[in-house]
């Protein structure tokens, strides 16, 4: 609800972030939680990685599953390559600082997927983007980033076949 609009409107607007947290720290007096809202996803999304401890110390869950089983550390490894393909830089920041801060990397989603298997999806998606579209050299995995979310475990079968297979 009304904390998700927050963080998606300071997206563009880049409010400072003392400001986002008391508008935060006002939904939830208001009784808003910032695990039901999926603020960490929203962060997550839009790379605000440097409010990842402050929401969680105000009650957010850093390995809540939104609606399809997906956490946040899934949301900021599948977005780490899209500001690749944006032309800006890579950002591996969100991913290392939810590890960092607890994440869970053998969580799955429902399909059964682990944060590996989305960056996976987002190198898969690119490259076939541009095979269709512009062209362009080959978006390769990045040696490091898979390394930070390779679960203990290994990899899921959903995550290998998220592989960009050609």
């Amino acid at each position: 609800g009304q904390m998700l609009q927050l963080i998606a409107r300071n997206a563009s607007a880049r409010l400072p972030d003392e400001t986002l947290l008391l508008r935060i720290d006002e939904l939830i007096t208001q009784g808003a939680h910032p695990t039901r809202a999926q603020a960490l996803h929203c962060l997550a999304a839009n790379d605000f990685h440097q409010l990842f401890l402050p929401l969680i110390t105000r009650g957010a869950d850093i390995n809540g599953k939104g609606p399809k089983g997906c956490t946040p550390l899934m949301i900021a490894a599948e977005g780490a390559l899209g500001k690749v393909v944006l032309g800006s830089q890579p950002s591996s920041q969100a991913v290392a600082t939810l590890i960092a801060l607890g994440a869970d990397k053998g969580l799955a989603d429902q399909r059964g997927r682990t944060a590996l298997g989305y960056h996976y999806a987002s190198v898969r998606n690119s490259n076939d983007f541009r095979a269709a579209l512009i062209g362009g050299p080959k978006t390769e995995v990045d040696p490091t980033l898979k390394a930070m979310l390779m679960p203990s475990n290994g990899p899921s079968a959903a995550d290998m076949e998220c592989q960009d297979d050609h």
